[in-house]
């Protein structure tokens, strides 16, 4: 990424035409960078709701579950509202005879 930014400051005299390719590979990376932590915190969302449901399970209290079951309302909502990775813009559909796949 460094390494990156020191040519984006070198092309400065350079046409913009060529320094697209430079500053898109940036943006590149900093989507995957944003991507991977996205990806990480969903990851622990998901654990968490996994071990409030287990205590759901385990708790016998009244009180105790209620306070389980707020958590993990507010678990599943944090869930579904987080952000979902961008996906890479393809020409060709997925399902389309010009991907390649036979029938």
């Amino acid at each position: 990424m460094n390494s990156l930014k020191k040519d984006a400051r070198r092309l400065k005299s350079v046409p913009p035409e060529y320094r697209a390719s430079v500053y898109a590979k940036m943006e590149q990376e900093k989507r995957s960078q944003q991507d991977a932590k996205s990806r990480e915190l969903l990851a622990s969302l998901r654990a968490t709701l996994k071990g409030l449901k287990e205590e759901l399970r385990k708790a016998c209290m009244e009180c105790a579950q209620v306070d389980l079951i707020s958590k993990i309302s507010a678990c599943e909502k944090a869930i579904k509202k987080s952000p979902k990775p961008t996906r890479k813009w393809s020409p060709t559909l997925p399902g389309s005879f010009e991907s390649g796949q036979k029938r």
